[in-house]
């Protein structure tokens, strides 16, 4: 997991060679005219191209601690079809980006593909708690029964509070409160985009996992240290550190995301006493 890392701090800290492994750009990298994907099938395709056929494509539909970055479903859907016309296992991390935190369950749902692979953690407990969990193709599952065990696995509590995590979206009426509490973040976060255009770039994410790319990792500094201040924890993201990450818990009240957003906005309007 450190070596398919974006991140060179993350990949440093296994201290170990990290061998195997070959980055592409991702959608919308460098740039918006750069068609990755088209890249990614061109180097498979050419026998001269360096690039071996790799035994699997990973990639997270929103890159969480690359900046909340977020793939088009067009993107996604053609990278499944590059894995599939070169026989390449396709495999979603959807660690954070996954267990409701886009709106569907799985991130990738929206665009409509079918991962071989999906790994899943974080959130998946529903309490906190360590769980996580790895979805395989049937005909891609060579694991015999009890095989994949080990000292430190199996926490039961998780277990636990994972399925009642899970049951909940079997009800619709709380599916239905997810979408509206994800609208609600998108248009306080749209407001915050236009009132603070000295601070702000752009919004990124989608759903509950959403970030604001600020002019300047110092932007986000400061709005760090006024928020704790006043009582909201918050992370930054990218590789710059220079992405405010807003990924509220999906069964959070109207009354706790609307103090949360505030006290992220007199934040920002501190940045003008900074």
């Amino acid at each position: 997991s450190l070596a398919v890392s974006g991140s060179a701090s993350t990949r440093e800290l296994g201290g170990v060679a990290r061998h195997d492994v070959i980055r592409v750009p991702y959608d919308g990298y460098p740039s918006q005219a750069f068609d990755s994907a088209s890249y990614i099938d061109f180097v498979l395709s050419d026998p001269g191209s360096g690039i071996e056929k790799p035994a699997a494509i990973i990639l997270e539909t929103i890159q969480a601690e690359g900046g909340l970055n977020a793939a088009s479903a067009a993107w996604l859907t053609e990278i499944q079809r590059i894995c599939r016309t070169h026989g390449i296992v396709f495999i979603v991390d959807d660690i954070q980006a996954g267990a409701g935190r886009t709106g569907d369950f799985f991130s990738f749902e929206s665009a409509k593909i079918e991962p071989d692979i999906v790994c899943l953690s974080k959130s998946l407990s529903g309490s906190g708690s360590p769980l996580s969990i790895v979805l395989i193709r049937p005909d891609l599952d060579i694991w015999k029964p009890g095989e994949h065990s080990g000292t430190f696995r199996g926490n039961n509590f998780a277990f636990v509070t994972a399925g009642a995590m899970c049951k909940m979206w079997s009800d619709r009426k709380f599916t239905a409160g997810v979408e509206r509490t994800a609208v609600r973040l998108q248009t306080h976060l749209d407001r915050l985009v236009a009132k603070f255009p000295r601070y702000i770039e752009q919004k990124r994410g989608r759903g509950l996992m959403a970030g604001l790319k600020c002019r300047s990792p110092a932007v986000v500094g400061r709005v760090h240290d006024v928020a704790f201040e006043n009582g909201l924890l918050i992370e930054s993201s990218g590789p710059n550190r220079d992405v405010i990450k807003v990924l509220p818990p999906i069964t959070i009240t109207d009354a706790e995301l609307d103090r949360g957003i505030t006290i992220l906005e007199h934040a920002l309007q501190e940045q003008d006493n900074a």
